[in-house]
């Protein structure tokens, strides 16, 4: 008798490495690789040099600096997990931060923020008044609450906007100058960031947004990295450290699952 359940395995399975081999090549990203990233400047000042694979120093101890910086592959966004320490040295200002960013602006890893005349780059690098991010793109920001001196909040902005309002992330600081581990989860539906103080121990866990993002970036891929700017401050350097990107359900896992209904249905034959 011929076994019809190695006939449809064998067909779903080729199906799923012909769907896995059609997708643009992604990754989950552990890290900041050199080469992997591309670290972006719209000022002069020096770039700080890059830890590969530990760790980006965004912005110094310059005025004016705008930058960014954005992993060179494309990764999957339907469903995603983001891990990262952010730690602040220098003395915080009304106006200063960096965001975690996803886009799909024609700079692709080369996108950043072009600060104005005056020099100044405001919103975290995100926002400018030339639209280095407007369009496909979305921002979980860092930045220093200009309602409350020497206190941090957080929002989620689109299309290179700044508008919406923030949400304070007391008693825990961004810009204390500890350690903070961040973690941004999106399940297809829901964004949220919890952060943790690891000296102190405070944390804060925000509300969660009710997003589209594939829709918002007109696709389920999209570049991945930060930004960061100092606005008038001269003492706002922004370090990134232990990232990790994990895409939900990770690539390949299409293969493993149709494997293991296969050997499923053949046990139950036998």
């Amino acid at each position: 008798m011929q076994d019809h359940s190695f006939t449809f395995c064998s067909a779903t399975l080729l199906i799923a490495i012909l769907g896995t081999l059609a997708t643009p090549a992604s990754a989950d990203i552990t890290g900041f690789p050199i080469p992997g990233w591309q670290v972006n400047q719209w000022d002069s000042a020096p770039l700080s040099p890059v830890d590969p694979p530990n760790s980006i120093t965004l912005t110094t101890t310059t005025a004016g600096q705008s930058r960014s910086a954005f992993h060179e592959i494309t990764q999957g966004i339907s469903q995603f997990q983001v891990g990262f320490t952010y730690q602040f040295s220098g003395t915080q200002q009304n106006i200063m931060g960096a965001a975690f960013v996803l886009h799909n602006r024609p700079a692709g890893a080369n996108a950043v923020a072009t600060g104005s005349a005056s020099g100044v780059n405001t919103n975290f690098g995100y926002s400018d008044l030339f639209g280095a991010f407007n369009g496909p793109s979305i921002a979980v920001s860092m930045q220093s609450n200009y309602l409350a001196p020497n206190s941090s909040s957080t929002g989620v902005y689109t299309g290179g906007g700044f508008g919406g309002g923030s949400t304070s992330t007391g008693p825990l600081n961004f810009f204390s100058g500890n350690p903070i581990d961040i973690a941004i989860n999106y399940n297809g539906v829901l964004l949220s960031m919890t952060a943790l103080d690891t000296i102190t121990g405070e944390s804060f866990a925000s509300s969660a947004v009710q997003i589209d993002i594939p829709a918002v970036m007109g696709g389920s891929l999209a570049y991945v990295g930060f930004t960061g700017s100092t606005n008038n401050n001269i003492d706002t350097t922004q370090t990134f450290s232990n990232f990790r990107y994990t895409a939900v359900p990770a690539p390949g896992s299409m293969g493993l699952l149709t494997a293991g209904l296969c050997a499923m249905s053949r046990r139950r034959r036998h």
